[in-house]
C-alpha cells in the first residue's frame, strides 16, 4: 500500500510503498504498449497531443492499477 510522506530534507511530499503487480504483466512480451500503433494495449486516452496530421506525440490515460484514487466530485471541495 502506498502512502504520502513529507521528506524532512526537501520538504516535498513523496510517495512511499510498494505497487501491486498486475495480474496480466508478462516480462517476456516484447511489444511496447506505449509506442505508436499499439494504442489497443492501453486504456482509452483521456487527452492527446497531436500534430496537424493527427499523429500523437503524447497520450494521457488512466492507470489500470492506480496508487491513489480521486475521491469526491471533480471541481467541488471535499466535505469534512
Amino acid at each position: 500500500m502506498a502512502e504520502l510522506r513529507l521528506d524532512p530534507v526537501t520538504h516535498r511530499w513523496v510517495v512511499c510503498g510498494k505497487r501491486r503487480v498486475m495480474a496480466d504483466f508478462d516480462d517476456a512480451e516484447a511489444v511496447c504498449p506505449f509506442c505508436p500503433g499499439n494504442e489497443h494495449f492501453t486504456p482509452r486516452a483521456i487527452q492527446e497531443l497531436t500534430d496537424a496530421d493527427g499523429a500523437w506525440s503524447a497520450r494521457v490515460f488512466h492507470d489500470r492499477a492506480p496508487i491513489f484514487l480521486v475521491e469526491g466530485t471533480r471541481g467541488l471541495p471535499l466535505a469534512h
